[in-house]
């Protein structure tokens, strides 16, 4: 999805390589092959997809130094498909939610709920540390615990990193 934005990015603004690899996450010498018609990629329009707005565009373009600034509003985790839990691993979902919540505090409830398979009172008790048996629960890894990878784990901290940048600027 990145090239097809980039490739947007490129035939429909005025934006520098360097500014539309920072948006994309891609190196400026594949911005330049994607400019050059290098690769079978269809153009996708990072406004429709809630990405970007059309001021912050604007904005970069008139300001070569400026950096895009994701949508935050439109900027979810990416759901992951409902899978079956075996038994031993649901009793493991509250270390995992322990886990996240003292390796990221400030992450939102709805955001772990969408990772890990919970409740969000089950995640908003254990955050208060409330939960009736939060004397039993170890904080481990979901990724070592085997609720999800370290590419949505990856992803869920991205997502936080974003989030944190985006409302300390405005």
């Amino acid at each position: 999805m990145a090239k097809s934005v980039a490739l947007w990015l490129i035939e429909n603004t005025k934006l520098t390589f360097r500014q539309i690899s920072d948006f994309c996450g891609m190196h400026e010498l594949q911005i330049e092959a994607l400019a050059n018609g290098e690769g079978n990629v269809a153009a996708v329009d990072p406004v429709m997809l809630g990405q970007l707005e059309k001021e912050e565009i604007l904005r970069c373009e008139t300001d070569q130094n400026a950096s895009l600034i994701v949508n935050s509003k439109n900027f979810l985790v990416r759901k992951k498909a409902k899978t079956y839990v075996s038994l031993a691993k649901r009793k493991e979902i509250r270390n995992g939610v322990l886990w996240i919540v003292r390796s990221c505090p400030d992450l939102k409830d709805a955001d772990i709920i969408k990772f890990i398979p919970t409740t969000k009172n089950t995640v908003c008790s254990i955050r208060l540390g409330t939960y009736w048996d939060m004397k039993s629960l170890v904080a481990k890894n979901p990724v070592f615990i085997g609720l999800c990878t370290q590419e949505d784990l990856d992803q869920l901290v991205a997502l936080n990193e974003k989030r944190k940048y985006f409302f300390s600027k405005s």
